[in-house]
């Protein structure tokens, strides 16, 4: 084979996920199952406040609560009143060494 040549990965109908079995969001982000310890007494302001009191109200417990719990009602709306993705969150708060998923 030479240098310029690229293997292909096609994926057969087999090995493609059905509509039957639908991850959950949590899953999807790679966490499922896995507990959420955070630091506790940091402050921020706005949304960023917002959504730490609700990771704080977390701590112990499994991110993917987190995700399904923030998902159905979110701590802050943005003003274009489309709610923002919890895994986004989760992940800046990780990320930043606020939180730690495992």
């Amino acid at each position: 084979m030479s240098k310029n040549t690229k293997k292909s990965r096609g994926v057969s109908s087999a090995e493609q996920p059905s509509d039957a079995s639908v991850a959950s969001p949590a899953e999807e982000a790679g966490v499922a199952n896995a507990v959420l310890r955070v630091k506790p007494s940091l402050t921020y302001s706005g949304a960023r406040s917002a959504w730490y009191a609700a990771l704080l109200q977390h701590d112990g417990r499994s991110a993917e609560s987190f995700v399904e719990t923030c998902a159905a009602n979110p701590p802050s709306m943005p003003k274009s009143g489309k709610p923002e993705d919890p895994r986004a969150w989760l992940r800046f708060f990780v990320r930043s060494g606020v939180a730690q998923v495992g």
